[in-house]
């Protein structure tokens, strides 16, 4: 409980840095950039409830059902109280190369790298053939456990092996906290590097990996000897088979390995966890936390995009660091039980708490769309968007996300990653020149003079979402009063009917209802008095039109932004 209260603490307070921080950081350790992130923005306790809420100030509505969606008036104010969302976790930390570094690659690429490379193939092609030897007459049904005395042969010897090839790799010292308790039947430790899974092999631990490593010589000898967990994620019928796996590791723990499971999906550079599947925490078995950092200033070993010669210059490395924690057994509670997103949330909080990092809502599907940016020949963090809140609030799915962003791309002409005012002008057509500016500023929610995918996102999701009553009468009113000075006139109203073609509503109930809302006689009405004229008329935002003409204006805009096949 007491690990639970303080990373609930640390998130509730903490600040997500910026890519340039990042970059400006690079050169510190993990705990050096933490406390300057800290120091850089502190946010009142208020973050934490506005927390859940996207950067644009969309948020699910709890009076509704279905999934439907409200847009906050103050969406702006928000974005300014958790400041701006452009933290990168799948950036490398270390993606130059340093004078240093350059000395290293040249001296010991080619003398220390490859002896490193032979010494690694060596032990491991003698570590596959032992267990090929151990495997001789054992049944090769993974829906059985493999027999006491085979693990007892098998497990030591990869376990030292795991050592031995870290140890090569110039991890001479890997600092060790707490124990594994091998009772439980996950451990769920943050993922950063192609390192993690020899670091917790050292703790004969099994694994969950892709189907495809099976198919590489000698390998398959590792996956059955320590009974690997295989999924095709491409595959639905691989996935249940791999969930009915996983589902009787969780009903006999002891008949069987505990299983090492990423519960991220993907690697970070280990500056934040992000958001978590549901995999490990569905059975609603107690788990262990774990967790894994690399310390180094010249050259961080995480497998994320933007690193140069990552595997030349791992395998030049004189030195490297690593701490392994293992955090007391979360044994879950009967909400958790119940919930396995309150399962994993709550896990990941305790991790985080751990790392000294922030639990960000970044998820796979960041990761996909950043390849989609490549191939766009946008640059490759315009897809990052903290796709897992944009999931959970409005249900969006990588594929549609794709298709946006192939549609961001042909908007942007200069494939900047960014849309100017001309671009979102140009793609709002004839009503360009209407619309554009009152729209992009809308959602230019930096203010930085350019929309980028994520705020693009953002308005497409405006354009198309059913709002409140309260944000429809702010909508009309933004939508007649054309000049900006916070009144409208009657012409104006008239105006913005004809604009729209709705002929059935004549100038004589236009000329009424103006006359109805002018309650001082000026010929002027403000913002005020528009609110109080439309909450007295209830009928005009529940009948049969609810302000037609409001509603004809965002499906005119969402069509003109949509993917063409959605138009």
């Amino acid at each position: 409980e007491s690990a639970r209260a303080r990373a609930r603490e640390i998130n509730s307070h903490c600040a997500v840095p910026s890519t340039a921080m990042l970059a400006a950081t690079q050169q510190r350790s993990l705990q050096e950039e933490q406390e300057q992130h800290q120091e850089q923005e502190q946010q009142p306790a208020s973050v934490a409830k506005a927390a859940a809420t996207l950067a644009s100030g969309l948020i699910k509505d709890p009076a509704k059902k279905g999934g439907q969606k409200t847009l906050l008036l103050d969406s702006k104010a928000i974005n300014t109280e958790l400041g701006k969302q452009r933290f990168n976790p799948f950036q490398h930390r270390t993606p130059e190369l340093s004078v240093t570094e350059w000395i290293k690659v040249l001296v010991l690429g080619p003398t220390l790298a490859p002896l490193r490379l032979v010494l690694m193939v060596v032990m491991f092609i003698l570590v596959c053939l032992w267990v090929g030897l151990c495997l001789i007459g054992a049944p090769r049904d993974s829906s059985k456990p493999l027999a006491t005395w085979r693990c007892n042969l098998i497990n030591p010897v990869v376990a030292m092996a795991c050592r031995a090839l870290l140890f090569v790799l110039g991890f001479y010292y890997i600092k060790v906290n707490g124990t594994l308790d091998k009772s439980v039947a996950f451990l769920t430790p943050n993922h950063t590097s192609y390192m993690d899974p020899l670091i917790f092999t050292w703790f004969a631990v099994s694994h969950v990996a892709k189907a495809g490593v099976s198919k590489i010589p000698l390998v398959n000898f590792i996956i059955r000897g320590m009974q690997v967990v295989l999924v095709d994620r491409t595959d639905k019928k691989s996935c249940d088979e791999t969930k009915a796996a996983i589902n009787r590791r969780a009903e006999n723990p002891t008949d069987w390995p505990t299983v090492c499971i990423y519960p991220e999906g993907t690697t970070t550079n280990g500056s934040a966890i992000i958001q978590f599947k549901r995999g490990a925490f569905a059975p609603g078995v107690p788990v262990q936390p774990a967790t894994v950092s690399y310390s180094a200033t010249q050259f961080h070993p995480s497998f994320v995009y933007g690193g140069r010669l990552t595997i030349l210059r791992l395998f030049c490395q004189v030195a490297q660091y690593a701490e392994v924690t293992f955090l007391p057994v979360h044994v879950p509670t009967a909400e958790e039980k119940a919930s396995p997103t309150l399962f994993a949330n709550n896990v990941r909080e305790e991790m985080a708490a751990s790392l000294g990092v922030c639990a960000t809502s970044h998820a796979l599907g960041d990761v996909l769309l950043e390849m989609a940016a490549m191939e766009q020949n946008l640059p490759f963090d315009a897809g990052v968007v903290n796709f897992g809140q944009f999931q959970d609030l409005f249900e969006l799915s990588v594929d549609d996300a794709k298709r946006y962003l192939r549609r961001f791309a042909e908007l942007d002409r200069d494939r900047d990653g960014l849309l100017t005012l001309s671009e979102l002008e140009s793609a709002l057509g004839d009503l360009g020149p209407l619309y554009g500016r009152a729209l992009f500023t809308k959602f230019d929610q930096d203010e930085d003079g350019v929309i980028d995918f994520r705020e693009f996102l953002t308005a497409l999701e405006y354009a198309t979402a059913k709002v409140s009553a309260e944000e429809t009468i702010e909508m009309a009113f933004n939508f007649i009063d054309k000049d900006h000075d916070d009144e409208i006139t009657e012409p104006q109203t008239l105006a913005a009917v004809q604009e729209l073609s709705l002929d059935d509503v004549s100038g004589e109930v236009v000329s009424k209802l103006f006359a109805e809302m002018d309650t001082e006689k000026t010929g002027r009405v403000k913002r005020t008095g528009f609110r109080r004229f439309m909450e007295a008329q209830p009928h005009l935002l529940t009948g049969p039109r609810k302000l037609q003409l409001f509603e004809q204006y965002k499906l005119a805009l969402a069509s003109r932004m949509q993917p063409k096949k959605d138009q």
